[in-house]
């Protein structure tokens, strides 16, 4: 794609990447705070907590660093370049199976049917921007 030229592609990879980054924000920022004081609240030694901790804050990590990696691939695929629709396959391909996942799991908790359609979006939005 020229350089500079917004296409539907391009936007999708944008909104994905920054949807993404945002969703670690509150991940970490806005779900822990409350899970940590419920596991308190039911006795759940600290130990625990923190090793649960630990693991819930790597969570928020790695949804951030999804985020960013979707960013890079889409200024790679700005540029004329092909390595970004590989790493948005990753992205994509391991946020809907996560989201299938999780859903199945849990259902009918339907809050992780965003991962699917991020996921979705990721996949979709870089196929196009991919094409030119």
């Amino acid at each position: 794609m020229a350089r500079g030229k917004r296409t539907w592609g391009d936007r999708g990879l944008l909104a994905a990447g920054v949807l993404m980054c945002a969703s670690s924000l509150a991940h970490a920022l806005g779900g822990w705070p409350p899970l940590a004081r419920e596991l308190a609240g039911r006795g759940v030694p600290g130990e625990l907590a923190g090793g649960m901790a630990v693991g819930w804050l790597f969570g928020s990590g790695a949804m951030a660093a999804c985020g960013i990696l979707v960013l890079l691939a889409r200024r790679e695929l700005r540029r004329g370049g092909t390595a970004g629709a590989a790493t948005c396959t990753v992205v994509g391909t391991f946020y809907v199976i996560f989201g299938l996942a999780a859903t199945a799991y849990r259902f009918p908790h339907l809050h992780f049917l965003a991962f699917i359609g991020l996921g979705l979006l990721v996949l979709l939005s870089a196929r196009m921007a991919a094409a030119r």
